[in-house]
């Protein structure tokens, strides 16, 4: 019988964990894209700000959930321009796949990083990078391990 629980709660970490990582990497993407619409005809940094990422993001995440095992993930991160985001994913938690979609919220400080915490209350530390074509995102929750990278979808 633990067995079984130890795997629901796998299951249902591995899903949080991955729809985290997916969303942070879209939210700072987003912003890098932003900025890139903003930025100096020289090629200069400009600022960022929530809008800077709105839009629909492509995302990779690899990591490891700590007492787990392995984890990978791909899916599509939407962030509104204002300060919300949703992550749909399709992951892989130590062998078992699973698919779902989980909301979240970001903010992105006028240097091109920010944070993003997704509902379940995992958070990670983001950068938008390449004028918001890209963001690169790394837990900063204490049960995971990952790195996270997003892509603006065209």
């Amino acid at each position: 019988m633990q067995l079984n629980a130890k795997t629901k709660n796998e299951k249902r970490f591995a899903g949080w964990l991955s729809a985290l990582s997916t969303a942070l990497t879209m939210i700072l993407t987003a912003a890098a894209l932003s900025a890139v619409t903003t930025a100096p005809v020289m090629g200069q940094t400009s600022e960022c700000t929530l809008a800077t990422v709105k839009g629909s993001y492509g995302l990779v995440a690899n990591g490891t959930v700590l007492g787990v095992g392995p984890f990978s993930a791909a899916g599509i991160l939407t962030t509104n321009g204002a300060g919300s985001f949703t992550y749909s994913f399709t992951q892989n938690v130590n062998g078992v796949v699973s698919s779902g979609s989980v909301p979240g919220t970001y903010t992105l400080d006028s240097n091109c990083s920010g944070t993003a915490t997704f509902a379940n209350g995992e958070t990670f530390a983001a950068v938008v990078i390449n004028g918001a074509q890209e963001i690169d995102l790394i837990s900063t929750s204490p049960s995971s391990i990952q790195s996270v990278v997003a892509k603006r979808i065209q």
